[in-house]
């Protein structure tokens, strides 16, 4: 698990990542609007310049960038061993086709920038997601995984905590069993404040795998981000996000109906079998319908 400090409220990527989106401004006008987020390259697994490897990887690219936006999400795979590529493109469940093909576009170009020559790299980005390897992944939740914080800590850490780990099993039951295996939405987390979360994995799990990617990335959230008023978890297969603010597109989207409070604590000795969950629409699966 790598640990990075806080990418919210518009903080500056390190001067090289900079450099490298300002050089992709101009070919790819609004690709800047979603910010990088995480990346890891292959080790010890690299194709040379003009190579066949190459060739099929444009190839992969190429086609990813073109069939994804429509539904939000692609695989594909190009070439014949030794030199096969396969890869996938996956868009937040709340953007749009627009928004959608102009993040795949910069990832596309990016990725190759990043990592040069790499047989194998995942980008992520506020609203996509490109992933390719000369190695079988598809249907496995394996990956490169990173957790970000918010600088800020909550005054009622308990309360806190609370809230959210009963909106984040319900997105998850949720997401799991959603087309798009996404969901998001909000609940109001005093009676002043709003907490809003986000669940979503790519297309080519089972919905158990699903499940299990994204419980998974629920028990890292005391380590990287307990006592913060935000945080993400970024994984190969899978995302989670949550914050005091709708960071999710719900533009042209009814108020969705509030979650049910969190579970009141319970006595000591007593267990929890789970949250109900109610019989209620999330914001995002509205939206994602709208787009």
């Amino acid at each position: 698990m790598t640990k990075a400090s806080s990418l919210f409220h518009g903080r500056l990527q390190p001067p090289l990542l900079l450099t490298s989106l300002l050089l992709l401004a101009t070919d790819c006008p609004g690709f800047l609007a979603s910010r990088l987020v995480y990346n890891t390259c292959a080790v010890g697994g690299n194709y040379t310049a003009n190579s066949v490897f190459q060739a099929n990887l444009d190839r992969l690219l190429s086609s990813l960038t073109s069939t994804a936006p429509a539904t939000g999400y692609s695989n594909d795979t190009t070439g014949g061993d030794p030199d096969k590529v396969r890869g996938l493109a996956l868009c937040r469940g709340d953007t749009t086709v627009d928004k959608c093909r102009e993040c795949l576009d910069g990832a596309a170009r990016q990725v190759v920038q990043l990592c040069p020559y790499s047989k194998a790299a995942t980008v992520w980005y506020d609203e996509c997601h490109l992933r390719y390897s000369n190695e079988s992944f598809f249907g496995t939740s394996a990956g490169g995984q990173t957790a970000m914080a918010s600088e800020v800590n909550e005054t009622d850490p308990a309360a806190f905590e609370r809230s959210l780990g009963g909106l984040l099993d319900v997105l998850v039951s949720r997401a799991v069993r959603s087309p798009k295996m996404f969901a998001a939405g909000v609940v109001d987390y005093t009676s002043l404040r709003k907490m809003y979360g986000l669940a979503q994995c790519t297309r080519d799990l089972a919905a158990d795998d699903c499940d299990v990617c994204l419980r998974g990335e629920i028990t890292e959230i005391p380590n990287c981000c307990k006592g913060r008023i935000g945080g993400r978890v970024v994984g190969g297969s899978c995302y989670l996000r949550f914050d005091l603010y709708p960071f999710y597109n719900a533009t042209g989207v009814a108020a969705a109906d509030p979650l049910p409070p969190p579970p009141t604590p319970l006595a000591s000795g007593a267990t929890n079998s789970g949250l109900a969950e109610p019989d209620l629409e999330l914001d995002s699966e509205r939206s994602g319908e709208a787009s």
